[in-house]
């Protein structure tokens, strides 16, 4: 809601502050949408570690587009070191999970 200005102004600040509740509670989507903002400095200061933690946590859930993104981070470096082994994993777990684009919160390195 309030990541979109969705029936409340926009405001990234309590987005943030509302993905974080759900992504400590161990929400996929939630820490997902927590990698998404830290990523685009956006409600928080750009940090790509803090980015990098909360889609590996949303990996492991098994969220694709946390999968996605990460298989794009590690192709093109961004980040993190090219890695063409774990672009390979998370290519894989992507198409094990049927999904062939991230819906929902869109991936910070598909925005560019």
């Amino acid at each position: 809601m309030y990541s979109q200005g969705d029936g409340v102004p926009k405001d990234a600040a309590e987005a943030v502050k509302w993905f974080r509740l759900a992504a400590e509670q161990g929400d996929a989507l939630g820490q997902f949408a927590l990698g998404v903002k830290y990523s685009q400095d956006d409600g928080v200061t750009k940090d790509m570690a803090e980015a990098l933690k909360w889609f590996r946590l949303a990996e492991e859930r098994r969220n694709a587009s946390a999968q996605y993104t990460l298989g794009v981070m590690y192709s093109q470096g961004d980040g993190v070191p090219k890695d063409l082994g774990a672009v390979r994993k998370y290519n894989h777990s992507v198409r094990r999970s049927d999904v062939t684009k991230p819906r929902g919160i869109e991936s910070p390195v598909l925005s560019r």
